[in-house]
């Protein structure tokens, strides 16, 4: 998902191939499913720009790290204990200074107002749509107005799933290459089946 041409050229560059090199037909199939990658919030200090930026209220930030940078675009779902809260949640990418930015400056990729309000029930987990980035590290904030830090309990990350349907012999290796941008995807005579295949076990 990362190091291919990914889903927006539909793998363009993918190959299955033997131990001869000689490549093997696959259909590719997206999954209804997504692929769930638990990640890890860490507490962190306010960025530079924060002094700049701040309104009325806390804030608390986190670091979140992501898998690889260049993933697809992808979901990031939220998590917490509270039962009663009104907060905004933004989440962006610290950039260092530029020919457009004489110093360092934030690059908002979501942001999201996230409350609940029954204490008998538990709040909604806050699902966030995230672009895809060249960096492997994002910054959470919650704006906290005058209230004590909310607490986060878990993140996932929710990417594209995919899978390569094909034919092959019990115990034959089989290895999977990309990296060529300027290949298109192939055409095999084996797509013509898909109609029968996908969705279920038969390859």
């Amino acid at each position: 998902l990362a190091h291919s041409a990914g889903p927006t050229r539909d793998f363009g560059d993918v190959r299955v191939v033997d131990g001869s090199g000689r490549q093997v037909p696959y259909v590719l199939e997206g999954k209804d499913e997504p692929l769930t990658v638990a990640v890890v919030l860490e507490q962190r200090s306010a960025p530079a720009y924060a002094s700049k930026a701040a309104g009325n209220g806390a804030t608390s930030y986190y670091r979140l790290r992501l898998p690889l940078a260049n993933l697809p675009a992808a979901r990031l779902v939220l998590a917490t204990s509270a039962r009663v809260f009104d907060r905004t949640v933004t989440v962006s990418v610290d950039r260092a200074a530029d020919r457009q930015h004489r110093n360092g400056w934030q690059q908002q990729l979501a942001v999201a107002r996230w409350g609940h309000a029954d204490r008998d029930t538990a709040a909604p987990a806050l699902t966030l749509p995230l672009p895809s980035v060249d960096v492997v590290e994002l910054v959470i904030a919650v704006a906290e107005g005058d209230n004590s830090a909310l607490p986060l309990t878990s993140a996932q990350l929710l990417l594209p799933s995919y899978r390569l349907r094909l034919f092959r012999a019990a115990g034959t290796p089989l290895r999977m290459v990309y990296g060529q941008e300027a290949l298109s995807a192939p055409s095999y005579d084996l797509a013509l089946l898909a109609p029968y295949v996908l969705g279920t076990d038969q390859l």
